[in-house]
């Protein structure tokens, strides 16, 4: 089989006559090689599949596809991307299967793939930090100094993304520990404009009244029976004895 560089030599050094005369394999393959740039020039359009369940209708089926996240994920791709990654076409049914496998994985608490992807944009904003800050001196040894600050401030950003990306990447790593702290108050009151009433404790159910005496309340205090009774006193003549 001749390679496509030969068969366009080939096809522009023939003649009206050497065409006419070609036939067996040569001619087949010419034919073939002309049928494929037709077909190359008019890809035919990619067949959504929807998948339809068991008592859905058709209609059902497509409007649960509209919303669907990987399915929005997939179109996006192929806008992006021109429908193709170098020599190979991208296929929507098949971006959609592969989202909803990482999904799944996301699920199931599997972050190999969000690790692989930080890594990956980390290190391209890593290499876009560079590119910009050489366009950002360029700039300025050519004496445009208002391109070389712009330049210089978008490095800035991307340098600024690069490190909150693996502040991500560490955080997925190892995610951080909340303490819970509990506050423990006795007869603690809080009023946010409402009435509050704080629960009853052990002192505050004791009564503050004073207690009865439960001693005889008719027994008489004893009196002295030595104390008796003193006279008048003659201080003049107590000074004098």
């Amino acid at each position: 089989m001749l390679r496509e560089q030969e068969l366009d030599e080939k096809l522009a050094s023939l003649t009206e006559e050497d065409i006419q005369n070609l036939k067996g394999d040569e001619l087949e393959e010419l034919e073939e090689y002309l049928a494929g740039d037709d077909e190359h020039e008019e890809p035919e359009p990619a067949q959504l599949n929807v998948h339809i369940s068991d008592g859905e209708t058709k209609e059902e089926a497509v409007a649960k596809l509209a919303i669907k996240p990987e399915f929005h994920a997939a179109a996006t791709l192929l806008q992006i991307d021109d429908s193709h990654i170098g020599n190979v076409d991208l296929e929507i049914n098949a971006l959609i299967g592969e989202l909803e496998k990482q999904t799944e994985m996301m699920r199931k608490q599997d972050l190999s793939t969000a690790d692989a992807m930080l890594a990956s944009q980390a290190h391209m904003l890593d290499m876009l930090f560079y590119r910009l800050v050489r366009r950002s001196d360029a700039n300025s040894n050519g004496g445009f100094l208002e391109a070389a600050g712009s330049y210089m401030k978008l490095a800035m950003r991307a340098q600024s993304q690069c490190r909150m990306t693996w502040e991500t990447a560490a955080k997925i790593k190892n995610p951080p520990v909340i303490v819970k702290q509990q506050n423990v108050a006795h007869n603690q009151q809080v009023n946010n404009g409402g009435e509050t009433e704080n629960p009853p404790n052990e002192l505050s159910e004791v009564s503050h009244e004073l207690l009865p005496d439960k001693r005889n309340a008719g027994a008489a205090i004893p009196i002295n029976p030595r104390a008796q009774a003193v006279g008048a006193l003659d201080r003049t003549k107590v000074g004098a004895g």
